[in-house]
């Protein structure tokens, strides 16, 4: 049996993914699963022990990269599973699989020939955690589910301090789930006050990012900058050996609580959806509510501040490059707070 599993979106929804793949190796273990993604945005899946391969599309393909890849992928499955709504790609699942199950919104006039494509249809759960609406895929196909998360890994090493640490990373991708530079530095020097850990700041390659985190580590004292110097798949083991990870709304703080203890800082998005899946959480409903801070599990899931929280918008001017007052105005001292309650719930 071959199966391509289509989830070309983020890195961070690349990871929550993995679930769904797990659950199809655990019941077709000899099958062949193979998965397509947009290039660049594999990272999450590298080495990952439940894949035969890995196919990917650039995100604005010209038609000769969408000829080769259909050229791969042509009638080569028999089964091709979408986790998307979108039409690309259900466009994909058409092309590669003889069967096709995707998830889709409820049947209306702009979608109803999508159903006639599929062999077996999910209704899209707005209101559902990823893992779960992804994990539903599986349970179309009366299959046998296990929600853990799968972390990537490389062969490369991975420089780990020899002391105790917290890891931070202050930087997502998107201005409207920042959290202020100075707050991060206050963090981090309180941390080391009172608990005495290495700081450990993590960061992509991009020029901003790296410069972001530069200034940050000339801040704290005996920080360790690795922005830019690890593949996803090496943060694994430097996380899974963590004291703790504080982190916004982004792919890595995913990864994280695949590993270790970890606070995540949420502003506009919504948790109930998109919150990180907490360790052996078996349950079959999100983890966490759409309003208020929590703990489960290895998760605090600290929420910003304001009545409008969360408002699903991208900040408050409604662009990726907007300011998030509900983050602004979220106090070092209410973090700090978290960690030491997260910190009692995991000795």
């Amino acid at each position: 049996m071959k199966i391509l599993v289509i989830t070309t979106r983020e890195i961070g929804d690349v990871f929550l993914s993995t679930p769904l793949i797990h659950s199809l190796r655990q019941n077709y273990p000899h099958a062949q699963i193979d998965a397509l993604v947009f290039a660049g945005k594999g990272g999450m899946l590298q080495e990952n022990p439940d894949l035969n391969q890995l196919f990917s599309i650039p995100e604005r393909p010209n038609k000769a990269e969408h000829y080769a890849l259909f050229r791969q992928i042509w009638r080569a499955y028999d089964l091709a599973i979408s986790t998307l709504n979108g039409d690309r790609p259900l466009l994909y699942a058409i092309v590669a699989g003889k069967q096709r199950l995707a998830s889709l919104l409820p049947k209306n006039k702009k979608n109803f020939w999508k159903y006639w494509f599929c062999q077996k249809v999910l209704e899209l759960n707005k209101q559902q955690h990823t893992v779960l609406q992804n994990l539903s895929l599986a349970r179309a196909l009366s299959l046998r589910t296990d929600p853990s998360l799968i972390p990537p890994q490389s062969h490369k090493s991975t420089a780990i301090p020899t002391k105790p640490y917290v890891v931070l990373h202050a930087l997502p991708r998107w201005q409207y789930k920042r959290w202020p530079a100075q707050n991060w530095r206050d963090l981090a020097l309180v941390l080391q006050q009172n608990y005495g850990w290495e700081v450990v700041l993590t960061g992509g390659n991009g020029v901003e990012e790296m410069a972001y985190v530069k200034e940050l580590s000339q801040q704290i004292p005996r920080a360790h900058n690795l922005a830019g110097q690890c593949e996803l798949g090496q943060l694994t083991p430097l996380l899974q050996q963590a004291q703790l990870y504080v982190g916004p709304d982004t792919a890595i703080t995913h990864l994280a609580a695949a590993c270790c203890p970890m606070v995540a800082l949420f502003g506009p998005t919504n948790p109930e959806i998109w919150s990180p899946w907490p360790q052996n959480w078996q349950a079959t409903h999100s983890p966490f509510a759409k309003k208020g801070s929590a703990i489960i599990a290895n998760i605090a899931l600290v929420q910003g501040e304001g009545d409008c929280v969360p408002c699903h918008e991208e900040g408050c001017d409604r662009h990726r490059g907007s300011y998030s007052r509900c983050l602004d105005e979220l106090s070092v001292a209410k973090v700090l707070s978290y960690v030491e309650q997260l910190l009692e719930t995991q000795t």
